[in-house]
């Protein structure tokens, strides 16, 4: 994956420099990295025009032109030029300019050597090699005028060769080659589900996690703010109560993730369940996070590298994991649920009750099982305990108990779901035998 440097001054003039991911998504089925110029030739074929009118239309010369389609650099007249005919171009074909100027920068400084998904197989993405300037020069050159008044503030840094960090050999040797798990996990139509679910799945998509690597959901996909692409829905607040907040539907996101992990094989660093049921999860077998509190994360604990994909439609979340199979089928057995806690109901007399049907709490297990050559070969237990939801009955209670909040003769929900939206996550609950606490999660 390309890294650069941002280099930035703040207010008091300090300079900040800071290593940052470039990343082109697009959907399971078709990984990202083509070059802007194939994007530029497709479009101009769908619009139907010839080089010739184009160069006429936007006085660029033809074979300018030609030369940004074939992602010919030595052809143009230099960065600037370029930059400049790629923004003028996209707008006239109808693209964004903003999106296709900040790839081809990231083209024309390199890039790594990735992979694509064609047709249910893998392909390796070569490396390039580009042309820019090496990021110690800048930041050496810039740190040298940081004392001097801001209107000398200017260095002259030589452009020079940039070496991808994965050149296209060492990816062919990574062992990517097949699909080793995948999985799809749906959700009830919301704009906010697609919109938070849909950023976090671009952040995962095209990861590539080496062995030994750990892999962070809360460091791929960022925290959960608006200036990131977040915004705001419906998650489990504190005693399992609906609220909204700021990236609700993303455990969506970390419960896909982690099931596609499992069954991958990858090794269980963090993960954390709800601390109530949600019933379109599978029991014991999901995660969540939350920022600045609680993470999910998985190691590579394999010789070969995985490759990461990851999509969504308007109803569901798919991700899948691609590398070279160590055993031959990873199953979940599901014991029985145990201990079982019923649920209180509970008034709420607030402008801002939502009302929810309760849920019971229990605990239950999941065993990981490994197969080779047709026997079990290793087992892992993962113990999840979920707490009670309470039905939320919005108005006043019954005048004639003495505790309205709480009614020991009420029932469980006939389908044992939650009739408010049920994105987000609360309570750090670790999947083991230990309580968690309440608090908001994503």
């Amino acid at each position: 994956m390309t890294k650069v440097t941002r280099l930035t001054f703040d207010q008091s003039g300090g300079l900040e420099r800071r290593r940052v991911n470039l990343r082109e998504i697009s959907t399971e089925a078709d990984s990202p990295l083509d070059t802007v110029g194939q994007d530029l030739r497709m479009a101009r074929q769908r619009k139907g025009d010839d080089l010739a009118t184009v160069s006429n239309a936007l006085r660029i010369r033809k074979d300018y032109l030609d030369a940004l389609e074939a992602s010919d650099l030595d052809k143009l007249p230099g960065r600037a030029y370029a930059i400049g005919f790629v923004r003028t171009y996209s707008q006239y074909l109808g693209l964004d300019s903003t999106t296709c100027v900040e790839r081809f920068k990231a083209e024309v400084a390199g890039r790594d050597a990735s992979f694509k998904i064609k047709n249910g197989r893998v392909k390796v993405v070569k490396s390039k090699v580009g042309t820019g300037v090496s990021d110690d020069a800048l930041a050496t050159a810039v740190e040298g005028v940081l004392d001097l008044p801001p209107a000398e503030r200017h260095v002259v840094v030589p452009l020079g060769t940039r070496d991808p960090k994965l050149t296209t050999e060492e990816a062919k040797s990574l062992g990517v080659t097949e699909r080793i798990s995948s999985f799809t996990q749906y959700f009830p139509y919301a704009a906010y589900r697609v919109q938070n679910i849909g950023q976090a799945a671009k952040r995962i998509n095209g990861t590539v996690l080496r062995p030994g690597e750990t892999f962070s959901l809360n460091d791929t996909i960022g925290e959960r703010t608006k200036e990131n692409g977040y915004t705001e829905g419906f998650v489990v607040g504190e005693g399992g109560v609906f609220q909204e907040a700021l990236g609700g539907g993303v455990s969506t996101s970390a419960t896909t993730t982690w099931t596609a992990a499992f069954y991958a094989g990858m090794e269980r660093v963090q993960t954390v369940a709800h601390s109530i049921y949600i019933s379109r999860y599978q029991p014991g077998l999901e995660a969540t996070v939350a920022w600045g509190m609680f993470d999910m994360k998985f190691r590579n604990p394999g010789p070969n590298a995985v490759f990461i994909t990851a999509g969504i439609t308007n109803g569901s979340m798919t991700v899948s994991f691609w590398g070279t199979k160590e055993y031959d089928d990873i199953k979940a057995d599901f014991h029985k649920r145990h201990d079982m806690v019923p649920f209180e109901k509970v008034y709420d007399d607030s402008d801002s009750c939502l009302g929810q049907a309760g849920v019971d709490g229990f605990t239950i297990t999941v065993d990981r099982v490994f197969y080779k050559d047709g026997a079990e070969v290793k087992r892992e237990p993962i113990t999840t305990k979920y707490k009670p939801a309470p039905n939320v009955i919005c108005g006043k209670g019954p005048k004639d108990k003495k505790d309205p909040k709480k009614d020991p003769n009420a029932g469980p929900a006939a389908d044992g779901t939650s009739d408010a939206p049920s994105d987000g996550n609360a309570g750090p609950q670790p999947s083991s035998d230990a309580n968690g606490t309440d608090t908001f999660s994503n």
